[in-house]
């Protein structure tokens, strides 16, 4: 979807990638705070995507490598590559402010930005530029 919103081909959207930032938390966290969760192993759309909730099918289920390429297209070898690379990690209803790890920006000014709402909110977070993340 990013990449989509990248190109400004998200008709119900246009404000671009820079006004977008990451809440960053992690399955450990979610788990310990027995927070109901499922994950995918590909795109929620497809009807081939399947469903999991047993933390123990993550490593099985997951393409990994193909997580962290760069580049993820189809090919004529691997014509599923982008249903996997779109694989979904979903915590029902919300993620509490406490199991937060971090909030990811595009550029430096966003990260200011919002270093300064959190300072107002009295809500001291992690903030980092993490340009890469982003297209």
């Amino acid at each position: 979807m990013l990449y989509v919103i990248s190109k400004g081909s998200v008709e119900q959207y246009q404000d671009g990638q820079d006004s977008l930032i990451y809440l960053v938390t992690s399955v450990d966290q979610i788990s310990s705070k027995r927070l109901d969760f499922v994950f995918t192993d590909g795109n929620c759309a497809s009807e081939i995507t399947e469903y999991f909730d047993n933390l123990e099918s993550l490593e099985r289920v997951i393409d990994w490598p193909l997580m962290e390429s760069r580049h993820w297209h189809n090919t004529a070898e691997d014509p599923d590559r982008m249903r996997r690379r779109m694989a979904e990690f979903l915590v029902h209803r919300e993620v509490p402010w406490h199991c937060l790890l971090g909030i990811a920006t595009m550029t430096s000014d966003k990260e200011e930005e919002v270093n300064r709402i959190l300072e107002e909110n009295d809500k001291p977070t992690y903030v980092v530029c993490r340009r890469d993340w982003y297209y």
